[in-house]
């Protein structure tokens, strides 16, 4: 069985049940169940590369990744990679891709992502924050946000602002250890019906009207 935590900018990262995640036993599919489950065990930092000059196709696979990784929660499935689709669309077309988009690689292996959007006011979104399963463990999603951050520095903001959902403990941690505060907490209408939807911030520089 596989285990499922929404990060805090409202995208999935998927956490591997190892305990379930193989069947020990006789025959060859138990034999490739742990090939497999080695192989992304012995993943490491340095196998991953983070890129931000974007090429055809790099869009669809954000939206595909975010699809795996969603396929199996209730709640999700199609019609949250349907809006996932629609807002990586507002961010080329209505917001001129005004920021900055990270993907993580392995190889020609798309494992991780993350953006910023650019917003009024010297304001930045934090969005589709995710790592596929294996990758998880060797402190991807910290150094994708982590270089978010900084690019939001370089680009003169004054805060960082996120979205969420409940539910999500080890996420919500990771962004309250890198400074992120509650703005606020409060159901709305979402892709799947009401549900709580969670603001965070974090400031990242100076205000700019002083």
């Amino acid at each position: 069985m596989r285990q499922f935590d929404l990060d805090a900018s409202g995208d999935i990262w998927l956490l591997p049940d190892l305990d379930a995640s193989i069947q020990l036993g006789d025959g060859a599919e138990s034999t490739l169940e742990y090939s497999v489950l080695l192989a992304k065990t012995s993943m490491t930092g340095s196998d991953v590369d983070i890129r931000h000059e974007l090429r055809c196709g790099d869009l669809g696979r954000i939206v595909t990744l975010h699809g795996e990784c969603y396929e199996s929660l209730p709640g999700f499935g199609l019609r949250f990679e349907a809006f996932v689709a629609r807002t990586i669309a507002e961010f080329v077309l209505d917001n001129e891709a005004q920021g900055r988009v990270w993907l993580a690689e392995r190889g020609n292996t798309l494992v991780g992502c993350t953006a910023i959007a650019l917003r009024e006011h010297y304001r930045a979104q934090l969005r589709w924050v995710l790592v596929d399963p294996a990758a998880r463990g060797i402190g991807l999603g910290r150094r994708l946000v982590e270089t978010a951050l900084d690019y939001c520095r370089e680009m003169g903001c004054i805060e960082v602002f996120l979205e969420s959902t409940d539910g999500l403990p080890e996420s919500q941690a990771l962004y309250v250890d890198l400074g992120f505060e509650l703005t606020s907490s409060d159901e709305q209408e979402l892709w799947s019906g009401r549900r709580p939807l969670i603001r965070m911030h974090k400031k990242v520089g100076s205000d700019r009207s002083l």
